[in-house]
């Protein structure tokens, strides 16, 4: 047991290192940084626990048994503050330390209270309970249960809902579509699961209860590993949406609609301005930016090109990427350059990327492409 303990405690602590070393970092690296060191308070106090050091120290196994119940929200708060980036506000994240909190004053509370109607207790570890104790006492393991199953689902939808919206804040979407996260929560879930099952099994004496924590201990590890190692090379989402003069513009007129002859004489503007400066070439363009460019809200920005263009931004952006490589095709740049790296000229950032909307777009591969404009 000790040794399985040891390495998701070096584990968590050596990424949190990492962390630490990281450079630039945002709220949301500090928040992960707080959540690997509480998986590695979680683990150490597993290790005591089952070497039966805890018994003489109630009140701080009380704190430690309830750490789960930060674990799960501090992962939320953190893709909280990845996909809601300078709108993240920590008055809005309270909240969800509150059960955290009223559990541990309400255990303290009738630890230090006994009384013959309520008595709470530890032996060997366990936190035991009899008597006339409120619901949220009396099912504290059940509702931990519950925090560990909701939490995930909560951050399924923030990051779905997030993926539909950057598409109308940036033309290259690598590293910002969080399908990491994504990945690891339908894995987490089925984790949640297989523990939830063990821990029972192991109440019922179905399996060692020793084994069974060693199975749970191995499942916090893989989630430490699997977290911190993504989330150690996870850089800012909009970092690099800010507009270029680097003043947050006044948008009086955000929730204003433009009228149809506004509508018509900025998009005209916007198409001109993208064929003649072609910004599209810029990997890192994005709404906030172009509407700085044109002086407009980013809100208005949107409108425009999805009412007028019948897209969003990353479909707007992309489109001129592509037609600026088909042309260059044809003038005999892709002798000159690999396509790769005419793609990469043409403002894409990635072959993977670059592929698939070309494809998507024509309907052919690029090389395809490049094979019939020969001929």
């Amino acid at each position: 047991m000790s040794a399985i303990n040891f390495i998701g405690i070096g584990l968590a602590l050596f990424l949190a290192f990492l962390l630490i070393q990281k450079k630039d970092k945002g709220t949301f690296d500090f928040i992960l940084l707080a959540w690997l060191v509480l998986n590695a308070v979680l683990l150490f106090f597993y290790h005591l626990n089952f070497e039966g050091n805890t018994d003489q120290f109630v009140p701080i196994l009380i704190v430690m048994s309830l750490i789960p119940y930060l674990i799960s929200p501090l992962l939320f708060i953190y893709v909280s503050s990845l996909v809601q980036g300078e709108k993240f506000s920590w008055y809005a994240q309270l909240i969800h330390f509150i059960p955290f909190t009223t559990m541990v004053l309400s255990m303290w509370w009738f630890y230090w209270v006994p009384s013959e109607k309520h008595l709470i207790w530890v032996s060997n570890g366990y936190i035991n309970m009899e008597g006339q104790l409120p619901f949220h006492i009396r099912n504290w393991s059940l509702i931990m249960a519950f925090s560990a199953c909701m939490y995930p689902i909560l951050c399924l939808f923030k990051i779905l809902r997030h993926q539909t919206d950057i598409l109308n804040e940036f033309s290259n979407l690598q590293e910002k579509t969080l399908n990491w996260m994504k990945s690891w929560i339908v894995i987490e879930f089925i984790g949640f699961w297989v523990s939830f099952l063990i821990i029972i099994a192991g109440d019922m004496d179905v399996v060692n209860i020793l084994t069974s924590f060693k199975v749970i201990s191995a499942l916090i590890i893989t989630n430490v590993f699997v977290i911190g190692y993504f989330g150690v090379r996870q850089s800012s989402i909009f970092l690099d949406s800010l507009p270029l003069n680097n003043i947050k513009r006044e948008e009086k007129y955000k929730y204003s609609n433009l009228t149809h002859l506004e509508t018509e004489v900025l998009i005209n503007q916007l198409n001109e301005k993208m064929k003649r400066e072609k910004l599209y070439r810029n990997p890192t363009l994005s709404a906030a930016q172009l509407a700085d460019m044109m002086n407009i809200s980013k809100h208005q920005l949107s409108q425009l090109i999805n009412q007028k263009a019948s897209v969003n931004f990353y479909e707007y952006i992309n489109h001129y990427r592509v037609e600026e490589f088909k042309n260059r095709v044809k003038i005999g740049d892709a002798d000159k350059l690999s396509l790769l790296g005419l793609a990469l000229d043409c403002g894409f950032n990635s072959k993977s990327t670059f592929n698939y909307l070309f494809k998507k777009y024509e309907g052919v591969t690029p090389s395809q492409y490049r094979k019939q404009v020969a001929q």
